[in-house]
């Protein structure tokens, strides 16, 4: 039935269709909302009463904004903790696509609330599902426990029957858990965790076949015992992984916020889009209290970030800025172009992104997952030779090949060095920190000597001009100011910068200088408004155009001794004075040089100004190893040196003005560059704080060493008793029972090394 005259809209009309959620007749053309769900077309009066009555949702107020409820926000590995009640959004539905080739108001979504889950239901699916599997495990503990506990029974045919039926039943559970439950990409292949059960209850069907009681007795007893031990394996390895898996899913709840591309129409709302149709290069806008949900480079507008890190500062993000995912905007309005999206943004790359985890691809890890997956070879081949030299039955052979490879390929040995990597991500991920790939992550640990380039890192890079003397009755001090600042002002150099300020405050006009031709790392040459050459740089600058420094010489040695950085003022091949500035020390300099010291990394000062001043920066900082008088130009040069003496370089500073020797350098640590793109260092922070970047360092470090102890606790003694058993020392039974002692001990270990990370 078409609407009465009056209420019809001027223009075509299409056909007549039901609304899928009421039932009213609509026009085509004119629905409040369309969809295609389930392969076909639906109609709908409005988004928030008929569309969510037809999908099964909770009907929102008719003002309600069709975009998604809020997420909690804080410290992505706190989010977790964030109260509330569960969102009933399906998964999937929070933000419509537009189909290819269709018009604009026809939206394909997922398929209705009946054939998808919501949030809630699917987390209690995974809890369900984690239940299920504990049962199995449960399940397989108990039949290995009955198989050898009826070791110490009457032995009769009914009990050795009993024990080979628990041995299957128990064998079935396991491998049915490891082949159905949610494999980490840390886990060795399910054939090498499940061919030790299965090869024990292999060898007890051979023994019952061949009615050899003895024999079933022996094979079920080690069946039973290898139950035992990969039951524990598995269950440790789950309770190690659980606060790794809670932090992963909190930040992939925190990076799971729709995005907002830029408007086409003024008087428009900015169309949202789920943040994996965002790619790069695309434009973004984020408006304040929202999740910025791509790691983007501001291109228009300023605001207040707050870091998804514990205690993060508000930092004032301008434009050229980067800005990566998980960053809540407190105030003003953002526009920029996306570099990084889905799994590669710069927060959820360590965790989400299996081609680049350190704790999947790093050295140690493959080398622990090699060990159990081609080691468990070794068993095979000494029980072979064991059958052979010593003459024993064929049955005695194949338990100790069972004992043996259940020692070595266990789970808790193969994941024992990803385990302590994951935590050490967990940590870093908690500063801020994000190792790009794991080689880098692998370079960072081996870090022996880390470089500091001064002037922004352990310095705030915001010169102060403290003094302003002449040497010459030839000029006055306000002269030396004015020549200065007039040299270095079209320099845009912090010191420049500070001349200028420092001339404007005193009411001193620059000297209208020309012809400035800088030198990098010395200073700068130019003609003064009298026509003479003027030369403002230090005193390499001023010994290469030959000008005498003998009046100033005892004056310079003791403001460089006082830590000052002495800027030398010549004209007409004549010095007229000096400036001397002072740049005070970065916050958590000190604490960032011990974070090094207390891992055994040397930290290196490297920077353009005198040996003198360098001195009195490294007393005050503990560091030892100076590089002083480096020009910019020759920064790489000298990071070769390094390299060449045997040292694993790693440098710190900022990008683009530190770009020379953080790439030659073999770990690169860039502050406050976390999203940017392209990032070819090794680590980037999403703040600028100089201890983050100490410690991405000293954590690598840590986490390598605690990685290394784990696997040598795990694999040692899994080693020993195969060795054993398969000399005849001791029976195959004992095997098992040594790698689950080593599977203790690592576990404790990673257990303590956690506790020391969060302490």
């Amino acid at each position: 039935m078409l609407p009465p005259l009056r209420d019809r809209p001027t223009g075509p009309t299409g056909p007549q269709v039901s609304c899928s959620g009421c039932g009213a007749v609509l026009d085509a053309l004119r629905a409040g909302h369309v969809a295609i769900l389930g392969a076909r077309f639906h109609y709908f009066c409005n988004y928030a009463v008929c569309r969510s009555r037809f999908l099964g949702l909770p009907i929102a107020p008719l003002d309600a904004s069709p975009t998604p409820p809020p997420r909690p926000v804080g410290p992505p590995l706190l989010v977790a903790a964030v109260s509330g009640a569960e969102a009933t959004e399906p998964v999937g539905l929070r933000v419509p696509a537009q189909a290819p080739g269709n018009s604009p108001g026809e939206l394909i979504e997922p398929l209705p609330s009946y054939l998808s889950e919501p949030t809630a239901g699917a987390r209690a699916e995974r809890a369900e599902r984690r239940d299920v599997g504990m049962l199995l495990i449960a399940l397989t503990l108990i039949a290995g426990a009955l198989a050898m506990a009826l070791e110490f029974a009457s032995p009769s045919r009914l009990v050795l029957v009993a024990r080979a039926v628990l041995l299957a039943v128990g064998t079935a559970a396991f491998v049915g858990q490891v082949l159905t439950g949610r494999r980490d990409a840390t886990d060795p292949h399910p054939a090498v965790v499940s061919a030790p059960p299965v090869l024990a209850t292999v060898v007890a069907a051979w023994a019952f076949a061949a009615r050899s009681g003895d024999g079933l007795g022996r094979a079920t007893f080690l069946g039973g015992a290898v139950l035992v031990v990969a039951a524990v394996g598995y269950a440790l390895v789950a309770w190690l992984r659980r606060p790794v898996a809670s932090d992963r899913d909190a930040m992939a709840e925190l990076l799971d916020v729709p995005a907002r591309r830029p408007k086409t129409d003024p008087t428009a709302p900015a169309a949202q889009c789920a943040n994996s149709d965002i790619r790069s290069g695309e434009e973004v806008v984020v408006e304040a209290g929202e999740i910025v949900p791509v790691d983007l480079v501001i291109t228009e507008g300023e605001g207040e970030i707050l870091a998804p890190v514990p205690d993060s500062p508000r930092v004032r993000k301008r434009v050229n800025d980067v800005v990566c995912a998980g960053c809540r905007l407190l105030g003003g309005q953002l526009r920029g172009v996306c570099t990084w999206a889905g799994d590669e943004r710069a927060l959820a790359r360590p965790l989400f992104d299996a081609a680049r985890r350190a704790d999947r691809h790093a050295p140690v890890a493959r080398l622990a997952r090699l060990i159990a997956e081609r080691g468990a070879i070794v068993p095979l081949v000494l029980a072979v030779v064991y059958a052979l030299v010593r003459r024993r039955p064929p049955l005695d052979a194949a338990l100790v090949a069972v004992g043996g490879m259940a020692a070595i390929a266990s789970l808790p040995l193969a994941t024992s060095a990803s385990l302590a990597i994951a935590r050490g991500l967990r940590a870093a991920l908690r500063r801020g920190i994000v190792y790009n790939q794991a080689r880098a992550w692998d370079r960072c640990a081996r870090t022996t000597a880390a470089v500091f380039c001064a002037r922004g890192t352990l310095l705030r890079g915001e010169p102060e001009l403290t003094d302003v003397e002449r040497t010459s009755d030839r000029a006055t001090l306000e002269e030396v100011l004015a020549l200065g600042a007039g040299a270095l002002a079209a320099e845009r150099t912090p010191i420049g910068a500070t001349l200028v300020r420092a001339a404007r405050q005193r009411g001193v006009t620059p000297d209208a200088t020309r012809n400035g031709r800088l030198v990098p790392g010395y200073g700068v040459t130019a003609v003064a408004s009298t026509g003479e050459v003027l030369c403002v740089g230090n005193r390499a600058l001023l010994l290469e155009r030959g000008i005498s420094m003998a009046a100033a010489e005892q004056r310079i040695f003791e403001l460089e001794s006082a830590g000052r950085s002495v800027i030398l003022v010549a004209k007409g091949g004549r010095l007229l004075g000096l400036l001397a500035l002072a740049d005070g020390l970065r916050t958590g300099a000190r604490a960032a040089v011990q974070h090094l010291l207390d891992t055994r990394i040397e930290p290196v000062l490297l920077a353009a100004d005198a040996r003198q001043t360098c001195e009195a920066l490294g007393r005050s900082l503990d560091i030892d190893h100076l590089r002083a008088e480096v020009p910019d130009t020759e920064r790489a040069a000298e990071i070769k040196r390094l390299q060449e003496a045997g040292a694993v370089v790693a440098v710190i500073g900022h990008s683009p003005i530190d770009d020379e020797p953080l790439g030659r350098a073999d770990a690169s640590i860039v502050l406050g560059h976390a999203g940017s793109a392209p990032d070819e260092s090794s680590a980037s922070l999403v703040l600028d704080d100089v201890r983050d970047a100490a410690l991405a360092l000293a954590l690598a470090a840590r986490t390598r060493r605690a990685a290394i102890q784990a696997l040598t606790l795990a694999a040692v003694p899994a080693a020993f008793g195969a060795l054993v058993t398969a000399v005849g020392l001791l029976p195959p039974e004992y095997a098992p029972l040594a790698s689950a002692l080593g599977a203790l001990a690592a576990s404790a270990h990673l257990w303590l090394f956690d506790r020391t990370l969060r302490g």
